[in-house]
């Protein structure tokens, strides 16, 4: 299972991952990853989200491969292994951790965004000049 939330539990999606899409409603995705046989559902919890199913499937699934090229060596990395570093791109943290949850970040053009890692304990993401400037666990 994975919340909207965007809790940093259990496993996350890498960019670029082959999935299989099964039923969906008006808040739930079923996925499966077709190489490993995982089988997960992506739960919008609407209060966190403040968007439509609709819209948070486009934020996580796409019909064609996210270009990687167009980020540093180091920000590929980071994207892969859905990590947060210093000096990343805004661009290049949506990718890796997908959407902060809108009822703390209600913006994505504010210079500061807070994760969830679990239920109480949070990671605060700092931009200067839409880079990461310093992270905070």
């Amino acid at each position: 299972m994975h919340e909207t939330t965007n809790y940093r539990v259990d496993f996350m999606l890498p960019a670029n991952t082959r999935v299989r899409i099964g039923d969906t409603n008006e808040r739930v995705i079923k996925v499966s990853v077709p190489e490993t046989g995982e089988r997960f559902r992506i739960i919008n919890i609407r209060k966190y989200t403040d968007q439509e199913i609709e819209v948070i499937f486009h934020r996580y699934f796409a019909d064609q491969r996210q270009d990687l090229d167009a980020f540093r060596a180091d920000e590929r990395e980071a994207i892969e292994s859905g990590e947060i570093e210093r000096s990343m791109s805004k661009d290049a943290v949506l990718i890796a951790r997908r959407f902060p949850p809108a009822h703390e970040t209600p913006s994505i053009r504010m210079d500061q965004w807070r994760f969830w890692k679990s239920g109480n304990d949070t990671r605060l993401v700092r931009f200067d000049d839409d880079r990461v400037s310093e992270v905070i666990d």
